[in-house]
């Protein structure tokens, strides 16, 4: 198996049909912006809008919230699904479409259009995830028990 070949993201929680995506997954995924920094970002790398991703999954009509996980370090992070849909990219691949490296942030980090400072909003820089590898999809607390662990 290429390296390419290696899942990269997990995607699961309150989702019809969980899904893990490997880089080739990504690279012929669409819609794709080649240059982020033409959104703003500081870095001429290339993503994929986030509900592009999310399509493939089947999200439950309940959705309200996603958490973030980083597993090499532990990091998570709970957003509002709503807040988050429209805004957000996975970066996943250099200027020469190559997968980004652990120094840039890879093999997958998210970005948020538009983010605040950090602690000023829900979507705020600190929301900006390295090192993503899994996003589960949670529904509000009284029916939590559909969620596949």
């Amino acid at each position: 198996m290429s390296e390419n070949e290696i899942q990269i993201l997990r995607i699961d929680g309150a989702v019809d049909a969980p899904y893990r995506w490997t880089f080739n997954d990504l690279l012929l995924a669409s819609p794709q912006q080649h240059d982020m920094s033409q959104l703003g970002a500081n870095w001429p790398f290339g993503g994929l809008a986030l509900r592009a991703v999310v399509e493939r999954v089947s999200l439950r009509t309940e959705v309200d919230r996603v958490q973030l996980s980083c597993s090499g370090d532990g990091f998570e992070r709970t957003v509002s699904w709503e807040a988050l849909r429209d805004a957000a990219w996975l970066v996943f691949c250099d200027e020469n479409r190559e997968p980004l490296s652990h120094s840039q942030g890879g093999p997958l980090r998210l970005w948020i259009s538009g983010h605040s400072a950090c602690g000023v909003s829900e979507l705020d820089a600190c929301a900006n995830i390295k090192h993503l590898d899994r996003m589960s999809f949670l529904v509000p607390m009284d029916s939590q028990d559909t969620v596949e662990k």
